[in-house]
């Protein structure tokens, strides 16, 4: 009995222990006191949010906000749904949609938890790098997918809109299927508004009937924030927010801004076929396999309907829409009107004349990648180069916060420099297109032309269609690309002789009197051209190197009707040409007033060197006509002695005598010195133009580089030579003959250049 009673208290303290450790492990398992309910439980707690309760239920969130996850919400109360169903005429929630529900909590519903102290710290996805009190907006659960529109040639369509943008220019947009284009919620709270530098001013633009508190989420007030839920949080707001339109969408709503919203769907606007992987995807969300059609605006800065910022093409951060977004100030119908009749259309019948580049840069000139805030007009350029140049107190009628950035309806256009500078009298006049495509080819100058800084002052010189053809440079359309005719004097490299002829026709800063015979630098850099202002029989005529070369010369005819904000532009009867030659080209072609230099240039080339072989090319060549290291890559100044100045260097022992003898090699060097000190380098220098200061010379010395002293005042230019007192005077009647990135000079005296 004893070892019965045993072995039965034995087992009964077993099964004792084994039910003990279940019913800690169960215990274990259980919901912690401290871990608070989820958000669905919470609003059903608290009592105040049976209408949006009903919506959840309506859309579906019910599992979602009862289950696992990680989400803010903003919650309405039902005296924000009181007013609501009041706003939209309904008697009950019980009258709100399936699908009204569905936008007003997938709105309310943003992917993971902030708090009130994160949400407008910037997510990025380096975690090196903190961005705190940046951010004025978060994804929400809520997206448009696929819709019904219109096609020209196709009838009605499944769209769905792009979803990536590149940040460069003209990158246009794509598409990831794998991204629902979800659209975001702005909000503001006291520490962004502080880091941007923005005010109530800012927030009531754009919501002027809601006070702007600690935190406000669009046009809503959070009354109460930072209830923590299991699978969230939740922030209590006093409005019901619907989904607010992106910039297409807010584009679109307004009657006022339909010529705009035209020009952008009709020149604009591309649809591609989606392909199979999207297809697949759309039929398992409807259940239908059909075509379906990306929507998106290539040639605009931005594509106005997609939702997410810089992610995707191009590069740009996964969460970079969280701190910024697009602008577009859409001028309205009255506005396009004036515009094209005082100055788009001003030589054009229609908009359908011109070409879609023309029309894009229109578009683009009121599209910003930036928040445009509008105490912030200037801060940002469009791409353009250009801040917004609107009022924003007088000039925007119309200012919608947007789900992917800022719309403003405007009531003039934006003041472009592509139309009120003197790049305008080409962009806007089809006469010219020849010289704008030119233009465009080269960006630096196309900058420069439509700079409006006070700072900046251009002439220039139009070119027709006929006039650029008849220089031989002609754009490919075919091959995109421009071409140069075979034996064209202004050489051989298409682009290289079009960028010069530009350059011709350009004067930066010059102030230049049209009326005032001169010599005058052309050209928006340094190493420019040069052209003479002459007159004959009471006519102007402008000429440079190339058409001094054909004896021949435009006819200037003056300004045209209007005035440029950054200059004035003129007309001339033919093109200014530039000379490919080298600079003994020019000497022989002016022997009167430099023979006896040629001479020795000539001489040099024909004496045989010491071992009876050619010297051409030592100092000069007779067959490519070119001073040895006097190169047409940079500017140059050749000062030439007359002949009697000439015959005081043979005289003084500067030069040999020219005899029936050939030159010796000890007199080879005494002519190159002589005519390496002859040459001014880096500098074309001219006595109209005012200077003073050391240009360094060809010829060096055991010591190294050589220099003189060169100042031109009052129209007179004189050389100084170390260690004389007497300059040497430039003779003005023989002078000034333009070469090829070169001007010669006649002197009454030659350099005295020091022996090495």
């Amino acid at each position: 009995m004893k070892k019965i009673s045993i072995f039965h208290l034995s087992f009964f303290i077993t099964v004792l222990l084994l039910w003990s450790c279940e019913n800690e492990k169960d215990t274990y398992y259980d919901r912690p006191d401290w871990l608070e309910s989820n958000i669905l439980v919470q609003l059903q707690e608290k009592g105040n949010f049976n209408s949006f309760l009903t919506c959840i239920e309506k859309a579906g969130y019910s599992k979602t906000l009862n289950g696992a996850g990680f989400y803010t919400l903003f919650a309405p109360t039902d005296q924000a749904f009181t007013t609501f169903l009041q706003e939209q005429g309904l008697s009950s929630v019980n009258d709100i949609s399936a699908e009204l529900a569905n936008d007003i909590v997938s709105y309310a519903l943003v992917q993971n938890r902030y708090s009130v102290s994160e949400i407008d710290d910037y997510q990025t996805t380096n975690e090196e790098i903190e961005m705190p009190d940046v951010a004025f907006k978060r994804k929400t659960a809520y997206y448009k997918w696929t819709y019904d529109e219109e096609i020209e040639g196709l009838g009605s369509q499944k769209v769905i809109d792009v979803n990536r943008v590149g940040p460069m220019e003209y990158t246009g947009a794509d598409i990831s299927y794998d991204d629902n284009n979800f659209k975001n919620i702005p909000y503001f709270t006291a520490p962004f508004l502080q880091s941007l530098n923005l005010s109530s001013y800012d927030y009531n633009y754009f919501f002027p009937n809601t006070t702007l508190g600690e935190f406000n989420v669009a046009d809503a007030q959070v009354t109460e924030s930072d209830l923590y839920a299991e699978n969230g949080i939740i922030h209590v707001v006093d409005k019901v927010i619907l989904p607010l339109p992106n910039i297409e969408e807010a584009l679109a709503e307004k009657d006022q801004y339909s010529t705009f919203k035209n020009i952008l769907n009709d020149y604009l606007l591309q649809y591609g076929l989606a392909d199979d992987y999207f297809l697949i995807r759309n039929e398992e969300v409807t259940g239908v396999y059909e075509d379906v059609f990306i929507k998106g605006y290539p040639q605009a800065y931005f594509s106005p309907n997609v939702e997410n910022y810089l992610k995707g093409t191009g590069g740009g951060e996964w969460y970079d829409d969280q701190k910024e977004g697009f602008t577009m100030f859409a001028p309205n119908n009255a506005a396009i009107e004036t515009f094209f009749n005082e100055k788009f259309l001003k030589y054009y019948e229609s908009i359908e004349q011109m070409t879609t580049d023309q029309i894009a840069d229109f578009v683009n000139a009121h599209l910003w990648k930036n928040t445009m805030w509008p105490s912030k007009f200037n801060l940002y350029k469009n791409i353009h180069g250009e801040e917004a140049r609107f009022d924003p107190d007088t000039e925007i009628d119309d200012k919608t916060m947007c789900s992917n950035g800022l719309f403003y309806g405007t009531n003039v256009v934006q003041g472009s420099d592509l139309y009120y500078t003197v790049f305008g009298d080409v962009s806007l006049n089809p006469k010219y297109s020849n010289m704008l495509n030119a233009i465009n080819t080269f960006p630096t100058i196309k900058t420069l032309l439509k700079n409006s800084s006070p700072d900046i002052n251009i002439q220039m010189i139009l070119l027709d269609n006929d006039q650029m053809d008849a220089t031989g440079i002609r754009y490919n359309y075919g091959r995109a690309s421009w071409e140069i005719s075979d034996n064209n004097p202004l050489g051989n490299n298409a682009l290289v002789a079009l960028e010069r002829l530009l350059s011709l026709h350009i004067f930066l800063n010059k102030d230049i009197d049209f009326a005032v015979p001169g010599i005058y630098k052309s050209g928006l850099f340094e190493n420019g051209e040069y052209v003479r202002l002459a007159t004959y029989r009471g006519r102007y005529f402008l000429t440079s190197s190339g058409n001094e070369r054909f004896n021949s010369g435009p006819e200037y005819l003056g300004p045209i009707e209007d005035e440029a904000s950054n200059g004035q532009s003129y007309t001339v009867a033919e093109p200014i040409l530039f000379s490919t030659e080298n600079v003994g080209y020019h000497i022989t072609k002016n022997l009167a007033s430099f023979g006896m230099f040629y001479q020795y240039l000539y001489k040099s080339a024909t004496s045989p060197n010491s071992e009876g072989e050619s010297n051409d090319g030592f100092i000069y060549s007779i067959l490519t006509q070119a001073i040895t290291d006097v190169k047409v890559s940079v500017p140059n100044t050749i000062i030439i002695p007359n002949d009697a100045a000439m015959q005081r260097a043979v005289d003084e022992g500067y030069l040999p005598e020219i005899t029936v003898a050939n030159f010796t090699q000890d007199e080879q060097q005494m002519v190159y010195n002589f005519v390496k000190y002859h040459v001014l380098t880096n500098n074309i220098i001219v006595p109209s133009n005012d200077f003073g200061a050391p240009v360094k010379t060809l010829y060096k010395t055991v010591d190294g580089d050589t220099y003189v002293s060169v100042i031109c005042q009052g129209g007179e230019m004189q050389i100084y030579v170390e260690g004389r007192d007497a300059p040497v005077n430039i003779v003005n009647s023989r002078s000034n003959v333009l070469a090829n990135r070169a001007v010669l000079h006649q002197a009454d005296d030659f350099l005295r250049f020091p022996k090495n």
